[in-house]
């Protein structure tokens, strides 16, 4: 024998259910919508416990109203989905950081951050180094990194106004002294070479 539930508990129960359905639909979407691996993690994670919370909400009024008394034991799903899925994003996160198989484009040795904009506004992938070392050790950090260009900022080319490019994977390491200014423009030229 199964007992009916009344008006007043199925509709929030249906409710809860149709936007835990909504909330994994908004996860969806932000999948195929967002660019790359780093901006795709957070809308199903996020979604995902959202929607976990109205379904635990949604049975805990339904089993509650049957059973004409609390029952919460439910909560203990959401409760480790909000621990573990956070912990496991950023696991996956880290990982991805370290073993991304896409390469980065560029390699800048020192910062400059008007180059760095100007670099990226033009659609170019920059890693920046910021640690010390000496020039060797940092073009070997530079080569290991997959970029296909490393930039020198000396301080005399900081005062003239130029940087250094450097290839890194043609071969010949030929280096060329570029406008800073016009660090767009040569990106544009150097990338559609690549």
């Amino acid at each position: 024998m199964t007992a009916e539930l009344s008006l007043w508990v199925e509709i929030p129960v249906a409710i809860l259910l149709v936007l835990s359905g909504v909330f994994a639909l908004i996860g969806a979407l932000g999948l195929l919508r967002m660019k790359d691996y780093f901006q795709r993690m957070h809308p199903p994670a996020l979604a995902s416990t959202l929607g976990a919370w109205c379904v635990a909400l949604a049975s805990i009024i339904c089993f509650s109203a049957l059973k004409s008394g609390p029952v919460v034991h439910a909560w203990l799903i959401p409760i480790l989905l909000a621990i573990t899925v956070p912990v496991t994003t950023l696991l996956l996160a880290r990982a991805a950081r370290y073993l991304r198989a896409e390469t980065e484009d560029w390699y800048v040795g020192h910062t400059l951050g008007v180059a760095l904009d100007a670099l990226r506004r033009a659609g170019v992938a920059v890693q920046m180094h910021a640690g010390g070392g000496s020039l060797k050790a940092q073009f070997k950090k530079a080569d290991a990194s997959g970029a296909h260009f490393a930039l020198i900022f000396g301080s005399d080319e900081l005062q003239q106004g130029l940087v250094t490019v450097k290839s890194l994977r043609d071969g010949t390491g030929q280096q060329v002294q570029q406008a800073l200014a016009d660090a767009a423009q040569w990106a544009a030229t150097l990338q559609s070479a690549v």
